[in-house]
């Protein structure tokens, strides 16, 4: 149990090291009807280094076609450390922009002590996506935005839990329907992550 806290502890500050980290939806942001795949997301890729921290530069963030599925079995690791989180992620397209949906990939293999489903709890991180060949830009709904949202009285979308560590419970239609109305807020999805392919 003290190696999944100081793995949770570590991971949360990879994700957030530049602020609180994207928020959690308890729904998720794909249906069953959502089968868009991007060939070019498959391989590895690690943060750009202008813009990675100095516990950045040594992640890597895999992408691996799950099956014949639309599904990506996602990991997050850092060269030479033990563990790591999983996680499956799926594209979606609404209008012209192309989102992603994460969530704990909790029949992954391997070592439970050390390699975690993420998010911890079952639940889902959204975010902006842009792919290229040799780039992917990652930007997920802020968790600051959320709160400051909340604290003006301006977000429309149903949450759970503290205003400090608020939660989503949209349906996924909402939440879509959101999504879309905000693909080109840079303010709400902010929590950015560049990377390019390793090569």
């Amino acid at each position: 149990m003290k190696n999944k806290a100081l793995l949770v502890t570590l991971l949360l500050g990879i994700l957030a090291a530049d602020g609180c980290g994207p928020v959690n939806s308890l729904f998720a942001l794909y249906t069953s009807e959502d089968k868009f795949f991007d060939e070019n997301l498959i391989g590895e890729w690690q943060q750009t280094p202008a813009t990675a921290t100095e516990s950045e530069k040594n992640g890597r963030w895999v992408f691996l076609r799950d099956g014949d599925t639309s599904v990506y079995k996602t990991s997050l690791v850092t060269i030479g450390k033990r563990g790591g989180f999983v996680a499956k992620g799926r594209l979606v397209r609404l209008g012209k922009a192309v989102f992603v949906d994460f969530e704990p990939d909790t029949g992954s293999s391997g070592d439970s002590e050390l390699t975690l489903p993420y998010p911890v709890i079952e639940s889902h991180m959204i975010g902006r996506i842009w792919i290229e060949k040799d780039q992917v830009r990652l930007h997920f709904l802020s968790e600051d935005w959320v709160k400051k949202q909340l604290k003006e009285g301006k977000l429309t979308l149903p949450h759970a839990g503290p205003a400090e560590t608020p939660i989503l419970n949209a349906t996924t239609a909402d939440l879509r329907k959101f999504a879309q109305e905000h693909a080109e807020d840079e303010e709400a999805f902010s929590e950015n992550y560049e990377l390019v392919r390793m090569k």
